[in-house]
């Protein structure tokens, strides 16, 4: 299931999703939902426990919004799919649903966090996020402002599950060093899709779009 909301009616559709609870496919990316709408949304979600995988990209829901919807999600036994793009969380957001919510989630094998307002600190982690998560197969944390360092760190990670098919790192701080880190990672795994723009400055990404 698809929707795309205006204000107006989004009401209407949190109030109708709590009853299609064999739902297991969930898209509400590109939706404007504001602070208010969170807790309804958060309330209309819960019941869907047989959710395969549910995206909210594009949401603008913030690193509160965020942390109250892995609080839902953890009781999600057959949650495989987790896109959450383009929502502004931050490093301590992101600190905080590794620190709440380790353990958690060992099941999943899609994760978008991309375009979000993550840096040398989030990509940290997101590193320790994804220590236990055996069964990855696609990572995306695109458009952020993760360095090198940061970079080795998660393809380090990564790169121990041998079952990572798809990989898209483009549009952040890279450089050079983040190409090297790239180029070896590409070496030692069999990956079927990969995104990259290297960017040596964070004014050079910005010239660029």
């Amino acid at each position: 299931m698809k929707c795309s909301l205006n204000s107006s009616n989004i009401d209407s559709i949190l109030k109708v999703i709590p009853t299609m609870r064999n739902i297991k496919h969930l898209n509400l990316s590109d939706n404007e939902f504001n602070k208010n709408d969170h807790s309804y949304l958060l309330k209309a979600i819960q019941s869907l426990v047989n959710l395969v995988s549910i995206a909210l990209n594009n949401c603008e829901i913030g690193k509160e919004g965020i942390h109250g919807l892995f609080s839902v999600m953890k009781n999600f036994n057959y949650l495989r799919e987790i896109y959450i793009a383009y929502n502004n969380m931050t490093d301590t957001g992101l600190q905080r649903i590794e620190t709440d919510f380790r353990g958690s989630f060992n099941a999943i094998t899609h994760l978008n966090v991309s375009g979000n307002v993550l840096g040398p600190n989030g990509a940290q982690y997101l590193s320790k996020f994804l220590a236990d998560k055996n069964e990855l197969q696609y990572i995306r944390f695109s458009s952020n402002k993760i360095k090198p360092p940061g970079l080795q760190q998660v393809l380090n990670r990564v790169e121990g599950k041998g079952k990572v098919k798809d990989v898209d790192i483009g549009d952040n701080l890279l450089g050079d060093a983040g190409a090297d880190f790239l180029l070896s990672f590409l070496n030692h795994n069999k990956v079927y899709s990969i995104g990259f723009r290297i960017f040596k400055h964070y004014e050079e990404r910005h010239k660029r779009k």
